[in-house]
Parts: C-alpha cells; structure tokens; sequence
C-alpha cells in the first residue's frame, strides 16, 4: 500500500486531532531518549549500596597516598573543610597552627575561613588546593622514591601550567594524610 501527499494532507485535514497525537507521541519519544536517570554513589556509601548500584568504590585514603591525595584535592576544591582537616598529617597541622598564630587563629580557623595571615595582622583569602596540593593540579601520580621509609609515600603533582612538584604522605593509624613542614607559597 503506498501513501501519495494528497492522501496525507487529506488525512490531516480530514483528522487533525490524530495528526497532534502523532506529533506529540513523537515529541515525547524524543525528550523521552534525551536524558537517562542514573544513581551515583556517595562517598561513605555502604558496600552493599556500591554493589547494588554496581558502582566501583570512591578512592580511599587509607589504603593509599594517591588517594588521599585526591581526596584532599578534592575535598579543598569543594570546601569540604571537615574532611581536608582530617587528611591533614600532625606536621601539616603545626604549619598551619604556626602560620594562623600571627594573626592569633587557629591553623583549622585559617582552613575554615580559607585565609592566611597578610601584613599588618590583618588576613587575606587563600586557596587552599593551590597552597597544600598545587595550583590548578590537573594530575597526581604516586612516585616511588628510595629515601622515604615505609610509612611514606610520594605524590607528584601536575599543574595546569605545566610545572611539577612532589607532596609527601605519611601513614599513621587512620590512614594516609599530607605531611608538609611549612605551607608552600607563604612568605
């Protein structure tokens, strides 16, 4: 059976309502295809909840120094200032305790306020991925180095504007954190 564009058009002139149905069904069959619902885990999430989802694990800061390192990369990038503080080593801490005793706050204070002290006593706005991890990193790599013990580990990290630079970790009892004796940029 074939159709010729006069039965069509006669067919829309004559059943109007039947040609919209047409269109919307094919509107919606479109928007339908655009867009997919998909679930994604949350950090924290069960194992159980992991494998229901079929989803792999986020990176865990205990089982190794890359992945605490991109876990405190990502946690300065999304002001997650709780869990940056709780992937920041003893050593790391003091620095910042140190630094913050200038303008008599706290080295967790300077974090939360994301400020580091300027001259005069007075505080100015600071990144934080950029001071403790890098400016604008775009890459970690854990680099096996001969001089660390087996506590540590390195990190090196790849910025945006091509420079590189090496960040150790320390492993105590809760996991990897960053272990900095100084923070990096400060004069």
């Amino acid at each position: 059976m074939t159709v010729s564009l006069v039965d069509a058009r006669q067919c829309a002139t004559q059943h109007p309502a039947m040609i919209r149905t047409l269109l919307l069904l094919l509107v919606c069959c479109a928007l339908g295809a655009c867009g997919a619902t998909s679930i994604t885990p949350l950090v924290g999430e069960d194992r159980e909840v992991l494998e229901l989802l079929d989803a792999t694990p986020p990176d865990d800061p205990s089982r190794s120094a890359l992945a605490a390192a991109r876990r405190l990369h990502q946690a300065l990038i999304q002001a997650d200032m709780e869990l940056a503080w709780t992937l920041l080593g003893p050593s790391t801490r003091d620095a910042l305790n140190t630094l913050g005793a200038q303008s008599g706050m706290s080295g967790r204070e300077l974090l939360d306020a994301s400020s580091v002290p300027a001259p005069g006593g007075s505080i100015r706005k600071a990144n934080f991925a950029s001071l403790l991890i890098g400016p604008r990193a775009v890459g970690l790599i854990e680099v096996k180095a001969t001089d660390l013990k087996s506590d540590e580990a390195a990190v090196q990290v790849r910025c945006a504007d091509g420079t590189e630079h090496t960040r150790k970790f320390r492993r105590d009892d809760e996991g990897w954190k960053l272990s900095l004796t100084s923070i990096p940029g400060i004069e």
